[in-house]
């Protein structure tokens, strides 16, 4: 079982080979109301903090939860690795 999932795991994310149509359909399938605007686009893919955007005081008051955790492994059913 430990070979199988070593085995699909190594493969799943090797770069290859991608289907230009294949992902234009897909793509085309997403209902306009359910894709990303214009101004949403730019917004999401600009450099953080462009806007002066900050992190919350809230957060910074607190330790970040994840400290002392692994960072070498993927996150579990309970979401944390």
């Amino acid at each position: 079982m430990a070979n199988a999932a070593t085995s699909f795991f190594s493969s799943l994310y090797q770069d290859g080979p991608v289907d230009v149509e294949a992902t234009r359909n897909l793509l085309d399938a997403i209902p306009e109301n359910s894709r990303v605007s214009t101004l949403e686009s730019h917004r999401l893919t600009r450099p953080s903090g462009s806007d002066g955007c900050r992190v919350p005081e809230c957060f910074r008051a607190r330790p970040h939860p994840y400290i002392g955790l692994s960072t070498s492994s993927t996150p579990g059913l309970d979401g944390l690795p």
